[in-house]
């Protein structure tokens, strides 16, 4: 009786531990489903914000360069306004995506909200940061389809190097700062590089 005891025990157990695995794994595609952009399919917010802080900790360990680069679609109220939601929705699908392929192997690409995106660059000087953004201006010349229709789409692009001291809020202003020095279309601003 007691070996058909300890039996069904172990079977209890086994079926506990299963389940348990189930849930994790459930838990696990409910985490990764929470730090996806729905829209885009890029790494949200949430998910940079991690991403930063995992650099932040390396930057203190190494000291190695780190930089960032905000990136804002110009005027896309306009295209919202003229074009209608989903074709600026479209718009961010297909600048995520030219921008993935053409930078992504290279740094961190999240989307932080609306039609701002970012590049974190780990191991970039402030100078590399800016050859990135001449791939990514080249990646911007060919046309974006809005509407079966070709169109022009500008971006505006900051670049900051991080500086010992600041905080993410900092360094993400400097950046912001430096992207609304751009309004001229495509060119890149940097941040200056005082704390």
């Amino acid at each position: 009786e007691i070996n058909a005891l300890l039996g069904e025990l172990r079977q209890q157990i086994r079926g506990l531990e299963e389940e348990t695995e189930q849930y994790r794994s459930q838990l696990a595609e409910q985490r990764q489903q929470l730090l996806i952009d729905p829209l885009t399919q890029l790494p949200n917010r949430s998910a940079f914000d991690e991403r930063l802080q995992i650099e932040f900790e390396r930057f203190a360990r190494y000291h190695t360069p780190l930089s960032l680069a905000i990136i804002d679609v110009d005027l896309f109220k306009r295209i919202n306004d003229n074009f209608g939601h989903s074709q600026g929705d479209a718009i961010l699908c297909q600048l995520a995506n030219r921008l993935h392929d053409a930078i992504g192997h290279q740094c961190y690409f999240a989307r932080l909200a609306g039609d701002e995106f970012i590049l974190l660059l780990p191991g970039y000087s402030c100078s590399q940061a800016q050859d990135v953004t001449e791939v990514i201006r080249h990646a911007m010349r060919a046309p974006f389809v809005v509407n079966g229709q070709p169109m022009q789409v500008g971006i505006s692009i900051g670049v900051s190097h991080y500086q010992s001291g600041w905080s993410p809020e900092q360094w993400l202003i400097q950046a912001d700062r430096a992207m609304y020095c751009d309004q001229s279309g495509g060119f890149i601003a940097l941040a200056e590089q005082t704390s």
